[in-house]
């Protein structure tokens, strides 16, 4: 005889609130992964799993909960290790904001740079850099950029994987992350 499915709309009030206030205080573990709500989306997707495939149908809630979070500790610490383990930088990390307020691309070309200079930069700038600056300049450029990152086979892809499929370049043959720091570092 069939077992009957347990049909799970998703997390409760009481485990919502768990979600959130576990999630807030472990992002900084994964906040150059993963947006906050990918991270609640995904506790919502891990707790549904728990409760349809995981546990027996019969299963107390006591026991639910405590599985689920588990579950979502772990996830977590997977994705962190996941991070550390991989030699990519994140967008966010490119250039991020010095002390004095500045942001480090401001301070790799230096303060007195006037807007020829940098406009000689550019111009000089290879044709992958020039595609990168082209995606964080523009308009449809932005939108792309707010695009979902890929998941194939559940693996998120890299910051370098994204901007190469977002520019039309093979990330098995260039790495545009390293090339823009590059360029701008020898400024």
């Amino acid at each position: 005889m069939a077992e009957a499915k347990v049909q799970c709309q998703g997390p409760d009030r009481v485990a919502r609130g768990w979600i959130h206030n576990y999630a807030r205080k472990n992002y900084w573990r994964v906040a150059s992964w993963v947006e906050f709500e990918d991270l609640i989306q995904d506790a919502n997707m891990l707790y549904v799993e728990v409760v349809q495939i995981r546990l027996p149908p019969d299963a107390q809630q006591e026991h639910i909960m405590s599985y689920f979070q588990t579950c979502f500790r772990n996830h977590i610490t997977d994705l962190a290790n996941r991070r550390t383990r991989s030699n990519e930088t994140a967008m966010s990390e490119m250039f991020p904001a010095t002390e004095e307020g500045n942001s480090a691309l401001e301070d790799l070309l230096g303060a007195e740079m006037e807007q020829a200079s940098f406009m000689t930069l550019l111009a000089q700038a290879p044709a992958e850099v020039k595609a990168v600056l082209n995606l964080l300049m523009t308009d449809a450029g932005l939108v792309k950029l707010r695009s979902d990152y890929e998941r194939p086979n559940g693996v998120r892809e890299t910051t370098n994987e994204r901007l190469c499929r977002l520019a039309g370049y093979d990330s098995t043959q260039v790495n545009l992350v390293q090339m823009v720091k590059d360029h701008f570092a020898a400024a």
